[in-house]
Order: structure tokens, then sequence, then C-alpha cells
């Protein structure tokens, strides 16, 4: 968590990109957007990408306006569960990141799904990371750990242009990430 423009995005996709390279991770993004009002904001393209097309295709949504976009409880639970098992088997082969960013935006029927697919047990190789500012508080069962990024201060900074190779940038570093 931080505030709008702490760096939360960033750091998440450096991150992420260091797992790709390094250990081959595969890496589901979403993104709530604010001006999309889609069920399953920020989660909604982990369907897509799991299982692109074919019979084995999850429903957690309608597929036309004039069916209702809310399935039964029965088939939603049955949604959440397959997605999550795709999910599962898909970190037995290799580590997966699935990453919500901006989930103050995120809608309650996100957050439900979330709270499914992140319940224990969860294989070693599978994470969820969730980026939001910091005045959102979510569900207790979605928080593992609770990391907040504020500004740099300047010891902090040196010790980022430090390890950048750039002791003499400190000062710009702290500045520009309002320290």
């Amino acid at each position: 968590v931080g505030a709008s423009g702490s760096g939360k995005s960033r750091l998440v996709e450096e991150w992420t990109a260091s797992l790709r390279g390094a250990l081959g991770a595969r890496v589901f993004p979403g993104r709530c957007d604010p001006r999309e009002s889609v069920p399953f904001r920020g989660l909604d393209a982990l369907e897509d990408q799991l299982t692109p097309h074919g019979p084995g295709r999850l429903r957690l949504t309608a597929t036309t306006p004039t069916i209702d976009p809310i399935p039964s409880r029965e088939a939603r639970e049955r949604a959440f569960a397959a997605l999550r098992d795709r999910l599962v088997e898909e970190a037995t082969r290799r580590p997966v990141v699935v990453w919500v960013d901006d989930a103050q935006w995120a809608g309650p029927d996100t957050l439900a799904l979330l709270v499914d697919l992140a319940r224990p047990p969860l294989p070693t190789g599978l994470l969820f990371v969730v980026t939001a500012r910091t005045d959102v508080h979510f569900p207790p069962e979605m928080v593992a750990l609770r990391l907040s990024l504020g500004p740099l201060g300047e010891d902090d900074a040196r010790q980022v242009a430090a390890c950048a190779g750039s002791p003499e940038l400190a000062a710009e570093i702290a500045a520009a990430s309002a320290g």
C-alpha cells in the first residue's frame, strides 16, 4: 500500500520481471480501472489468460448482455474452484504470481474471488500480490503481509543510489520520492 504515485506499481513490475527472468515465473497482472464497470474488475482477464478457448473454458460471467451477468451461487462457486484449481496446477510447473493493481477500485465480486483463490492451503509456488492506496482496508483473510511504501529519507535514498552505482544521486532520489 502507499499513496498515489509512491511507486507501488513500478516496484511490483520490476519485481515480477525479475521473477520471470530468474525463475521463469508466470505473472498474471490485472488492474482495477475505475472507468470500467465489469464484473471481477482486475481479475477479469485471468480467466482468458488461463483458458483462452475450448471446452474447458470457465464461466465467471455471462458472455452476452441478454443473459444475467451474475451466475447462480453454485455456478459461481464451481467457477471459482475451477479457476483456483487451474492456478494451483500451473504453480506445480513454475512459480505463479497473480497481481491486482489499484485494488482500491476493486468491487465486492473481485474481493470475494481473491479471498476464495488465495484461501489456504496454497502451494509454495503460488503468490497473490495486491497493490492499493494507503487508505484502503481489505478483509483480514486477504492480508498475509502488508507492506507500506512511503517517502524515502535521505539515508534510504543514499542506499538506493549506492546500489544503483550513483551515490551522487541520493539527494535527487530523496526529493523525487518526497522524502
